[in-house]
């Protein structure tokens, strides 16, 4: 493929997860290969990651180790028809944990075949795992010495890998929103004010938090949406331990059904206990949505200047007292709204960032 002066297109082999099932990367995957369809200006072929040989409560490990290792030496063999069909850069996405064993077994087999790597860190627990010096940072600490070029999406990340491994070649490159992607936000008069949290239902996305909290409000005219797929053991056992007065449950929606969601919501939350750079605050931010968050992985740099509330994670008094505050407190809510979608249209846009992963395989592309 070549672009419109006749040069050949950067070909870059793309490791990453695609939806279903809807994550935060999954999400990312799809605004960045849609985008560079529609430019033109890069050859993206994607070698989709998605688990979608488990359910998202299966965290058994022998499940996800055995599994996982089939699913891996697949993902490795796709990998391996790329490169030798002409693939000039290989850009692997990660979440860490188990899929460390296979991120090192492609970059070795890219350094086989004399090709820059990128490696793209996706997750928010690296300066957590660089302080304990644990099995894990040592299986990544390998892996980022591996790769040619790291991307963390943090400005924590990137201060703690310079630290820790300062011979790494990083790149700072935040996630992004496709603004014109979006519905027009509409609030209903007339509807119950809706605290929304969009995401999977599962407990490090800070359930048993958000439930307790919601539980100790006492402020009418209230209703709490839990937007995302969810296993049914897990919502009863929720219902065991929490009254779900005034709490509805969607399951899983299309993404559009989930924006539009967005689009009417008087106050977005997310609890996590982890997160990377969620997408999902992105889009808030670009919806104009007020939003309450934990302080973990990306989080507080993206709220920061006014743009949002950030609370502790795994604290539900203080995310009880940060919801009631915002939830009592309309005006306040509009300004934080504000804030962030001018900060959303400042520094996040798919444009922005777009241009930014396209210089660099630009750059790497021998």
């Amino acid at each position: 493929m070549r672009d419109v002066t006749g040069l050949p297109l950067p070909r870059v082999c793309l490791v990453a997860p695609f939806p279903p099932p809807y994550g935060g990367i999954a999400r990312w995957t799809q605004i960045i290969t849609t985008h560079a369809r529609r430019t033109g200006q890069v050859d993206l072929r994607l070698v989709d990651t998605a688990p979608r040989w488990r359910d998202i409560h299966d965290l058994r490990p022998w499940r996800r180790w055995w599994l996982g290792s089939l699913h891996g030496l697949g993902l490795l063999a796709r990998v391996a028809w790329h490169l030798t069909r002409g693939c000039r850069v290989l850009h692997i996405t990660t979440s860490g944990q188990l899929a460390i064993h296979r991120d090192i077994a492609m970059m070795r087999l890219a350094r086989v075949f004399g090709v820059p790597i990128l490696y793209h860190l996706r997750f928010g627990r690296i300066p957590d795992l660089a302080e304990a010096n644990d099995s894990e940072w040592q299986r990544l600490a390998k892996a980022l010495r591996l790769a040619t070029t790291v991307i963390p999406i943090d400005r924590q990340t990137e201060v703690t890998l310079r630290t820790h491994l300062p011979g790494l070649d990083l790149c700072l490159i935040p996630n992004c929103a496709d603004v014109a992607s979006l519905p027009i936000p509409t609030i209903q008069p007339g509807q119950p004010l809706t605290l929304l949290y969009l995401g999977w239902v599962i407990p490090a996305k800070g359930m048993e938090e958000l439930l307790q909290a919601w539980t100790g409000l006492d402020v009418p005219g209230w209703r709490l949406i839990l937007a995302g797929p969810f296993e049914p053991a897990y919502r009863d056992a929720l219902a065991s331990r929490h009254p779900l007065n005034g709490v509805t449950f969607t399951g899983h929606l299309p993404h559009e059904a989930s924006m539009a969601l967005m689009a009417r919501a008087d106050l977005f939350v997310l609890p996590s206990h982890t997160e990377g750079f969620p997408n999902v605050i992105a889009e808030a931010m670009a919806l104009g949505r007020p939003i309450l968050a934990t302080g973990v992985g990306a989080i507080p740099e993206m709220l920061e200047g006014g743009c949002g509330r950030v609370v502790p994670a795994r604290d539900a008094p203080a995310l009880r007292s940060a919801l009631r505050d915002l939830m009592d407190d309309a005006p306040l809510r509009e300004r934080l709204g504000r804030a962030a979608l001018a900060k959303l249209q400042r520094e996040y846009t798919l444009e922005a960032v777009f241009a930014r992963l396209l210089a660099l395989w630009q750059e790497k592309a021998p």
